[in-house]
């Protein structure tokens, strides 16, 4: 829904969403890197009327430390081809996207490639060859001048991809979009407490996620609960 507004609304196409995690100290990129990124995406924004970017900021003041791009960025925001996100761990401007930039491995970026985003990370320092991934649908890249060309091939292979996924309307909860519905919070509250209500009651932690499992699938749908060993392999 969130992805049809904003196509609607902007008359665009091809949704770029970047997850600037920027702060003064910053052990991942420096000040003028990040400027050099915004003036390669601002020119790609620019190219072409139906390209359109989203910036999850961690807050809306971030670019008091760079006014360099204040001119630049009012214009486009005026223009509507741009807008700014800063609501915290906000992960449904990437699951919009058709493209979603990070710088590194930072956590919003990993946790949107597991999801199956195309995803496109930043990566100047190379850490990925230390420790590589295995995402299908991400890429890699360690110059600046490489991230608009890995943007395009990114669009030219996944584009249109990703949205045509009917959810079944059989469930008590009606069609469910589990991540850009506005319900996450919903869906975390509720699940905790059911997790609470059984450890109240002194029962061991199986068998409250057990319990809280199984509320959740009766209220969302079975298909939205992943199975495994992870309370025998020790992960919980």
């Amino acid at each position: 829904k969130y992805r049809i507004d904003l196509i609607e609304k902007y008359q665009v196409k091809d949704i770029l969403t970047f997850i600037d995690n920027y702060v003064g100290n910053d052990l991942l990129t420096t000040r003028q890197t990040l400027l050099k990124i915004y003036e390669e995406l601002f020119t790609w924004i620019e190219e072409d009327r139906k390209n359109f970017m989203i910036i999850k900021v961690k807050t809306m003041n971030t670019f008091e430390n760079l006014p360099e791009l204040r001119e630049k960025m009012g214009y486009l925001i005026e223009g509507g081809r741009l807008m700014l996100v800063s609501e915290r761990s906000a992960l449904y401007p990437g699951l919009a996207s058709d493209v979603v930039l990070g710088i590194s491995s930072i956590t919003l970026t990993s946790l949107l490639a597991t999801l199956g985003r195309p995803v496109i990370f930043f990566d100047p320092h190379r850490i990925f060859e230390k420790f590589p991934l295995e995402i299908p649908r991400a890429r890699i890249v360690a110059h600046v001048e490489d991230i608009v060309p890995s943007i395009k091939e990114s669009l030219k292979q996944n584009w249109g991809q990703f949205y045509n996924v009917v959810f079944p309307r059989d469930r008590g909860g009606g069609a469910i979009d589990p991540f850009v519905d506005g319900e996450a919070a919903l869906r975390i509250k509720t699940y905790i407490g059911h997790l609470l209500e059984y450890y109240r009651k002194g029962s061991p932690r199986e068998h409250a996620l057990q319990y809280a499992n199984e509320q959740f699938q009766k209220k969302w749908g079975k298909d939205y609960v992943i199975a495994g060993d992870l309370v025998k392999q020790g992960v919980l």
